[in-house]
Order: structure tokens, then sequence, then C-alpha cells
């Protein structure tokens, strides 16, 4: 154990500080932490930039965490104790080289922000209970991962109202997606999406400061990209446009050529670069108490 590290539990543990930052120390395990999972004051633990490549189970008894910051380690899975803490109500766990989330997974009780950014995971990925994540939560991170389609139980997150699908291999967006009635972002750019469903235009982006829709970096279909691109500054006018007779006219021309084997192209990528194989040369911006996140650090407003 290092000096500074020591220093840093030594004062936290008489201060009883309730947040704890041990980042970018190089650390490989919890066992180079003596004594951490006796801090049951904690409420905040920041654990990001360091070797971690597996949870302590133990650091779980932490019963008044409320936000659990592991950005940038090694993590290739997540221990299934993370659903007794019972207070645990932001996890950013970007960057790492996660496949699989743990069984029971959805059994967190209060989780209302989850970063998962730059990872691996795929549509089988999600344990069964993944679904009752819906009666709490209010951002769900999921770029740059390798998803071929929307995890079908975020449909019925009817309290969500960031959700970041960027940079997967997405083709098809659920109906569903515009019936979540407090949605405010939907990242959707650098996914492999022709169309949209017109009830995306169900969506409420009426307020441009706190509305972002993107789908930028796909190979839409003409008609759509037209539209999206001369409406690049208004997003509530694109999403108007999703509900009107002309889309819908549009959409079900497309519908009619996707039944007769008529797919359009779709577009190249390389990813055998991206960010959860290779150690990263950055580091996003923080996120603090329900702020949605690291994962949008890059999105700015105006871009579509």
């Amino acid at each position: 154990m290092s000096r500074n590290i020591r220093k840093i539990l030594e004062s936290n543990r008489s201060k009883r500080d309730r947040e704890l930052i041990i980042s970018d120390e190089n650390i490989g395990s919890l066992t180079e932490l003596p004594g951490i999972c006796s801090f049951t004051h904690l409420t905040r633990l920041n654990l990001s930039h360091n070797r971690l490549d597996e949870l302590d189970p133990n650091i779980f008894s932490l019963s008044n965490l409320e936000y659990l910051n592991v950005f940038n380690n090694n993590l290739e899975e997540l221990p299934g104790e993370l659903r007794d803490i019972p207070k645990l109500r932001e996890l950013n766990a970007g960057l790492n080289r996660l496949v699989q989330l743990p069984r029971g997974f959805g059994s967190c009780p209060s989780l209302q922000v989850l970063d998962l950014t730059y990872n691996n995971l795929t549509n089988g990925s999600f344990p069964g209970n993944f679904k009752y994540l819906g009666g709490t939560l209010r951002a769900l991170f999921l770029g740059d991962n390798e998803l071929l389609s929307v995890p079908l139980e975020i449909g019925t997150f009817l309290k969500l109202e960031v959700l970041v699908l960027r940079d997967n291999n997405i083709r098809d967006v659920p109906v569903d997606i515009g019936r979540l009635p407090k949605l405010k972002e939907l990242h959707l750019n650098g996914n492999q999406i022709h169309i949209l469903p017109p009830d995306l235009g169900l969506l409420d982006f009426s307020n441009p400061e706190k509305s972002f829709f993107r789908v930028f970096d796909n190979p839409l279909i003409d008609p759509l990209r037209e539209q999206c691109e001369s409406m690049k500054n208004n997003t509530d006018l694109f999403v108007k446009y999703l509900k009107s007779p002309q889309y819908l006219e549009v959409y079900t021309l497309y519908t009619i050529g996707v039944k007769k084997g008529n797919f359009p192209p779709l577009l190249k990528r390389d990813r055998s670069g991206k960010k959860s194989r290779k150690t990263p040369k950055f580091k996003p911006v923080e996120f603090g108490p329900l702020a949605f996140g690291a994962g949008v650090g890059d999105i700015t407003p105006g871009d579509m």
C-alpha cells in the first residue's frame, strides 16, 4: 500500500467522511485497501482509473453507499451482491470489459443512474429480471457496446429520462421507446438504423434546453436523412415530423420494401480499436449526484 493511499484511508477513518476517492492509484485489488469494507459511513466511493479486475463482494456490506464509481478498470464481471446495497442510486461501471450482468441485477432496489458505456455487452448480457429496474431507473447509458437491437425491457422503463445507445450495431428501434412518458434525451447516433418508428413522434422534446435527440451517423433512408439534416437545430420539429402523414407514408413504403427483401446497405465500421479493449488516454467528466453521468460527456447541443 502506497503512502498516499494509507494517508487517504487514515484520514477518512478518523474524520468519517461520507466520500472516499481513491482514483488513478494503480490499484489492482481491494486487498490493497485494508479495512475499506468496514467503512459503513460511506455514501460515495470512487475507485475509477485503477486496475481492478474484480470487486470483493464484502464491499457491498457498505449499507449506506449511494454512489459507486469503478469507471476505467479491468472488470469482466460485476458481483451479484450489488443488489444487496439498499441505497445505491448511481453506478458507473463504464470503460471496463464487461460481457455479462450478474443474475439478479434487476433487483437493485434504488438504482436511478446506470452507466455501462464502453463495455462489450450484447443482447444476451442482461439477466431475466433486468426489467425490474424500470421502477426506479432514470438514466441508462449503454453507448459503445455490442448491441444488435434495443433491449426490449427498456420499453417498460416508464421513469426513464435519459437513454444513450450510441455507437452500437442497432438496426431497429422498438415502438415502445416512443411511449416512455418522461424521456427527454435519446441518443441513437452511430448505429445501423435505416428508419425510425412514427411512434417516436409521441415523445415530448419541446424544451430545447432539456431535450436531446441524436440520430446522426446512421444509414438513414434518403427522405428521413434529408429531414434530419434540415431540422438538425430543431429537435422538436423533427420529432413532430415523425408523426406526420408525410412520414407515415415514407415509413409504410419502406416497410413494404423490406418485406420484399429490399434491404438498404449497412455502414462498414472497424470496431477492433474500441475503448473497452485498450487502455484509454482520457478521463471523462465525472458525474455528480443524479447528474446523469459521464456517458454523454462528448455530446453537445445542436448535434443530431
